[in-house]
């Protein structure tokens, strides 16, 4: 998936734009297997323009090929154009399409293609264009082409996820009011829009029946991948459900003995429920291999008692990494032990909702406190304009006393490190109270750390503090910043202080 974003190699044509140049940019698409959505390598895209011109090139890594002026490279003129694509293995295809440059803010045209296999063409020549190469001639009767969905409920989506490694390609623009869950079937699956834009031209999945929570749900599908869409929850107009067993996560994927799925730039934003992104574990703690990446979340629930967690994650050997969440409050990163598994690079921000904590690594449950391999690492934590009680919480006893739902650990094997806090609105930083074999190193904070103590089991927490842990229940190698104090159950403590 890292292809797609290798598109932007195109937006070498915003360099020229940046300096004054005023011709279109470039043209670039992926050549897709018709049946299977895999993209095919070493094709060759051939076009002519209504002026006669022609380039050809041939596709690289990931089905990706472009036609970009900056690389001296020919453009086709706005208008109709005749592109012939050509692959071994697979029917030639020639089909006139209209090119405006309406899409980067008018520097850049998307053209992708779905060969179907059964042909004898021949997939070389063409290297990076030049204006060479023989002219195209149509045939009479082009290959039909896959169109994006348009706008609708979730019907289509649904028809169209038939078949392992099948696509639903949805149109840019296009909004879905989701009166039924859509749900992957098969192994190797996709939902995407077309193109892969990052910003609002994303299509939209937006719940639309006060009888769901969930919009996709990729549970027990392999290769399940979800990218490039918008997903409402639309919490403000459907209400808050209560968490399982009655209320679900808006996007729920993992389960049982999935593997390799990708959430990828997705715009995700109030949930109706306890979660935004759920990554459950599955029967046996059978999941294994999930990619969150790249993602903007948020808002999500509401501090008044019917909070949502931005990214719920239980599924071992796991990635998350590059996500953005932005006033989640319940947990921005809740990590269910997820053994083996590496968060960083994300950036979490209560702005205008408070957040119960930035970072959790509480739960004993469902891996009985492994965290062994599971690291996090280079994130950023901002209380900038209200307040994160707890931006990193380690073990459980800093979240709650220990009780018959609540074991008191210690979870053991996690490592956090690298990791920065920032904001006046800061209550407690890095806390550790109900861990073993634990590694925090090289974290710093730039917060204010303030609020009044409160909860606390039996006795009050100690006052808020960037590197606090309670030695009795902890156990490891910490950074020499902390200091040592009672810090059990530290989610009563009171509205932040700002300077």
């Amino acid at each position: 998936m890292i292809i797609r974003r290798s598109t932007l190699s195109c937006l070498s044509a915003l360099v020229a734009a940046a300096l004054g140049l005023t011709f279109v940019g470039c043209v670039w698409g992926v050549v897709r297997d018709a049946q299977t959505s895999q993209p095919i390598v070493g094709t060759q895209v051939q076009f002519r323009d209504s002026k006669g011109k022609v380039g050809v090139t041939t596709t690289g890594t990931g089905g990706l090929y472009a036609f970009d002026a900056v690389q001296g490279q020919p453009i086709p003129a706005i208008g109709p154009v005749t592109f012939q694509v050509t692959a071994s293995g697979y029917d030639t295809l020639t089909e006139q399409r209209d090119v405006s440059f309406d899409e980067g803010g008018g520097l850049w045209e998307v053209q992708s293609f779905a060969l179907v296999r059964g042909g004898s063409g021949s997939g070389g020549g063409g290297g990076g264009g030049g204006g060479g190469g023989a002219p195209v001639t149509p045939t009479s009767s082009p290959t039909p082409q896959p169109t994006c969905i348009p706008s609708g409920d979730q019907s289509d989506i649904q028809s169209a996820l038939t078949g392992a490694g099948a696509a639903a390609v949805l149109c840019q623009n296009a909004v879905f009011n989701l009166t039924e869950t859509i749900f992957f079937t098969e192994s190797g699956q996709e939902i995407y829009t077309e193109g892969f834009p990052t910003g609002l031209e994303r299509a939209v999945l937006r719940l639309a029946s006060p009888s769901i929570t969930t919009a996709v749900n990729g549970l027990g599908v392999s290769g399940a991948k979800l990218e490039n869409v918008i997903v409402d929850g639309n919490r403000p107009n459907l209400g808050f459900v209560p968490p399982p067993p009655i209320g679900e996560a808006l996007i729920w994927f993992g389960g049982s003995f999935a593997s390799g799925q990708v959430i990828d730039h997705v715009k995700a934003y109030e949930p109706r429920s306890w979660s935004t992104i759920q990554i459950h574990e599955g029967p046996s703690n059978s999941c294994s291999g999930a990619t969150i990446t790249n993602n903007e979340i948020g808002p999500a629930g509401q501090p008044d008692g019917t909070w949502a967690d931005g990214i719920s994650l239980s599924c071992r050997n796991s990635t998350v990494s590059g996500n953005t969440i932005v006033d989640a409050t319940d947990g921005g990163i809740v990590v269910f032990g997820a053994p083996g598994s590496t968060i960083s690079g994300n950036t979490i921000q209560a702005v205008t909702r408070s957040l119960l904590g930035g970072i959790a690594m509480v739960d004993y449950k469902p891996y009985d406190g492994d965290f062994t391999g599971t690291v996090v690492t280079g994130n950023t934590i901002a209380a900038t304009g209200a307040q994160i009680k707890v931006a990193v919480g380690m073990g459980p006893r800093v979240w709650a006393c220990p009780g018959p739902q609540w074991p008191a650990g210690p979870v053991r094997g996690g490592t956090v490190s690298n990791n920065s806090l920032f904001g006046a609105f800061m209550g407690y930083g890095f806390v550790a109270d109900g861990v073993t074999d634990w590694t925090v190193s090289g974290n710093v904070s730039h917060a204010t750390h303030s609020g009044a103590p409160g909860g606390g089991c039996g006795q009050t927490p100690a006052p808020p503090g960037p590197f606090l842990k309670h030695g009795v229940h902890s156990a490891g190698s910490f950074q020499p910043e902390f200091q040592e104090a009672y810090v059990e159950s530290l989610l009563g403590i009171g509205p932040a202080s700002p300077p």
